[in-house]
């Protein structure tokens, strides 16, 4: 899919039924620091049938028949119930859900013992029962239990994606026996795997092709699938024209993913007086926001590349932050020696 395509859907989206952050990455509920965590966990609340929320209101389900997400897209994050477990969200495109946290896709077969064994504590905090959520998001994506990886495996051998899936390991460039298609990330390893392999269809493309060193194998970026044990090694394959942003601009979006993914928390007042729902619905990331009203500092310096713009903005706000703190103390200790009148006059503008 090209990225004008996929552009005009996200317009559509936002000019038409503005459910247009359903189609970006959903809010992390747990996301926060441990004393955050202890004394605000969010809650999976259920309104109607079919319908779940987080109670802060950051999340809700829109299962709505007029919310056609299309089948190219690899974002679908309007299940609140899904993404109640550390923002997982269903891919379109790969037709199954996919974790962040583990970066890797998941079998609906398998959907409900990877959330009571590796998100136990959201599943706890969840207070439902795990067949009631199951079946929830089954409904809300057309997902049959029997789903197996074998079949998302068959699924994804169709397609060739222009653009990563969020959430799976970056793609890298490999090479592709031309004997049984198998990947390896050099031309040497894939040599190696044909001089030694015993797979009949290895061994009659050798003997066809006997000079390795002047022969050229199909090179792709792709990227695995599945990362668990247990689940076959499958790949995910891009399209032949697919280079991967340029070193700066990939720099760049990984500093901004950093920002995102700090564990930031509004205060407890912050959550009663709504911040946090009228940030979601901006369809802003709440942890980026914060960060930006965070003192500047060495911390926040580190987070960027060295020598990038962004570093150097970086610095350029502790210069001025610490230009500011002693321009107010010395204000301050100045004010204090003038009469009560003085001080008065400049707090009241």
């Amino acid at each position: 899919m090209s990225t004008g395509i996929q552009q005009n859907i996200y317009n559509h989206f936002e000019n038409t039924n503005h459910t247009s952050h359903y189609l970006q990455l959903p809010p992390n509920p747990f996301s926060g620091s441990k004393h955050h965590y202890i004394h605000r966990q969010t809650e999976l609340v259920q309104h109607k049938p079919g319908i779940y929320s987080w109670d802060n209101k950051r999340h809700q389900c829109y299962h709505d028949t007029t919310l056609q997400i299309p089948s190219i897209l690899v974002t679908n994050s309007s299940c609140a119930v899904l993404s109640y477990f550390n923002s997982m969200y269903y891919s379109p495109i790969v037709q199954c859900v996919i974790c962040l946290q583990h970066q890797t896709a998941i079998p609906f077969n398998s959907l409900a013992h990877h959330i009571k064994i590796f998100h136990s504590s959201q599943y706890t905090q969840a207070k439902h029962p795990i067949s009631t959520l199951i079946n929830h998001i089954g409904s809300a994506f057309s997902l049959l239990s029997t789903q197996s990886a074998e079949e998302i495996t068959i699924t994804v051998s169709r397609i060739q994606l222009t653009e990563p899936i969020p959430g799976l390991p970056l793609p890298k460039k490999h090479t592709q026996c031309p004997g049984c298609s198998s990947w390896f990330d050099s031309f040497k390893h894939t040599q190696k795997h044909l001089e030694s392999s015993n797979t009949p269809s290895c061994q009659d493309w050798l003997r066809n092709h006997p000079v390795l060193y002047n022969t050229t194998f199909p090179t792709r970026y792709i990227s695995p699938l599945f990362t668990l044990k247990g689940l076959a090694t499958t790949y995910v394959v891009f399209a032949k024209d697919y280079a991967p942003p340029n070193p700066t601009t990939a720099a760049s979006t990984q500093a901004t993913r950093i920002l995102a993914a700090i564990e930031a928390s509004s205060p407890e007042y912050i959550v009663k007086f709504g911040w946090e729902s009228y940030v979601y619905n901006l369809g802003a990331e709440l942890p980026v926001l914060i960060l930006l009203h965070t003192t500047p500092g060495a911390r926040m310096i580190q987070l960027w590349p060295k020598d990038s713009e962004g570093a150097s903005i970086e610095e350029g706000l502790v210069v001025v932050s610490q230009f500011l703190t002693v321009y107010l103390r010395e204000a301050d200790s100045r004010v204090n020696g003038c009469h009560d009148m003085v001080r008065q006059a400049i707090t009241n503008g």
